[in-house]
């Protein structure tokens, strides 16, 4: 074989097929950022973390151009720009690691919120975990029925606040003044291929709990929402997002009053009603029931969903995300030993800044959990 030949060749068809490639990366991205998973089929493209499409468009044009034969070296010097500048992109636009150099906002007040779903995963050290992360509050989702709550709460310290509905827990250095729960029920995905992996944690249906916290210098408390949905990769998330969103708007009570004494007292009842000789309480006709959950300060918990989706904004319109506030360095939270997707999210709403955001590893779950710090917006 005259390899003086054949290299030329292999470099010139090497490099046709990292264009060949690098267009196909484009159309991945493409896809992923214009039509996101608006449709069933285009959400597992928009499930594609975009900084890994990133890099790998970078190695193919910085690649191209070293094979490239024939070529002057003004070409080889674009291609490499070109990689350079994606990745540019990736660590200033996706990572934002511009904020380790600059000074962070001030935490003074900052509730810090730990979000974590253990997916029933059995632990000796569960509240060891948690209380690592020195939280505030603690927003919790299946967890394993031998979590030793007791032992939280020591750590904590007193007063501790807490509250379990459904599968969904809150641990709260501050009070909790209102509550309300509602089973999302949200349905299987039809028409699922036989080969389709079914996902055992599905079979709830989703669920999501509204908290109301007394926290100081939020006007009539920060609302925090703890939302849980369904694994099921089979499932269009467009469908369920709007399944959620229409179950918390559907939400017609009774939403709960805790009181000093720790008593819960359904609120329409208290407002509305009277109080009867053994202590419970009769509604009136003519109570107006709840309608839907208040708007929520805070959002977070395990949607499934991987962060930016369009699907995310019909279920929290109007809330942004957290990472984007806080944020820093490459974001997943699942699965825990590989975090390629950001499944488990927190939004924001207007009230609030996130000064702080990180996502842990307390092991040994399949997810990573989220260290939020918020205080009140002012502005």
């Amino acid at each position: 074989m005259n390899l003086g030949v054949a290299i030329p060749g292999i470099r010139r068809w090497t490099a046709r097929a990292l264009v060949a490639l690098a267009a196909m990366l484009v159309l991945v991205l493409v896809v992923g950022i214009a039509a996101s998973d608006r449709w069933h089929a285009t959400q597992y493209v928009a499930w594609t973390p975009q900084w890994g499409v990133m890099f790998a468009l970078a190695a193919c044009v910085a690649g191209a151009g070293v094979m490239a034969t024939g070529r002057s070296g003004r070409a080889r010097r674009v291609a490499w720009t070109l990689a350079g500048a994606m990745v540019a992109w990736v660590l200033a636009v996706e990572w934002r690691w511009y904020r380790a150099v600059l000074p962070g906002p001030g935490r003074e007040s900052a509730v810090r919120v730990l979000v974590w779903n253990p997916a029933w995963e059995k632990m000796s050290v569960f509240h060891e975990r948690v209380l690592e992360a020195r939280p505030d509050v603690f927003l919790c989702a299946n967890p394993h029925p031998n979590a030793d709550w007791v032992k939280l709460r020591e750590g904590f310290g007193a007063p501790t606040y807490t509250l379990r509905q459904g599968t969904l827990v809150v641990v709260s250095r501050y009070p909790i003044r209102r509550f309300a729960w509602v089973p999302l029920a949200i349905a299987p995905e039809p028409n699922r291929p036989s080969w389709w992996p079914v996902p055992k944690t599905s079979a709830g249906g989703g669920e999501a709990l509204c908290v109301v916290l007394d926290v100081p210098g939020f006007e009539g408390g920060m609302v925090v929402w703890l939302v849980d949905l369904p694994s099921d990769s089979w499932a269009w998330r467009g469908r369920v997002m709007a399944d959620a969103a229409a179950a918390i708007q559907g939400f017609r009570g009774p939403f709960m009053t805790r009181d000093d004494g720790g008593r819960d007292v359904p609120e329409d009842a208290l407002r509305l009603g009277q109080l009867l000789p053994h202590g419970g309480f009769e509604a009136r006709p003519d109570a107006e029931p709840a309608r839907g959950f208040p708007a929520p300060d805070l959002l977070a918990g395990d949607l499934n969903t991987p962060a930016g989706c369009w699907s995310v904004s019909r279920l929290a319109p109007g809330l942004r995300d957290a990472f984007a506030d806080a944020g820093l360095g490459p974001r997943g939270t699942f699965p825990r030993k590989w975090p390629l997707l950001a499944i488990d999210q927190a939004l924001l709403g207007p009230r609030v800044k996130a000064v702080a955001y990180d996502a842990v590893d307390l092991g040994p779950a399949q997810h990573l959990a989220q260290v939020i710090e918020v205080r009140h917006d002012a502005r």
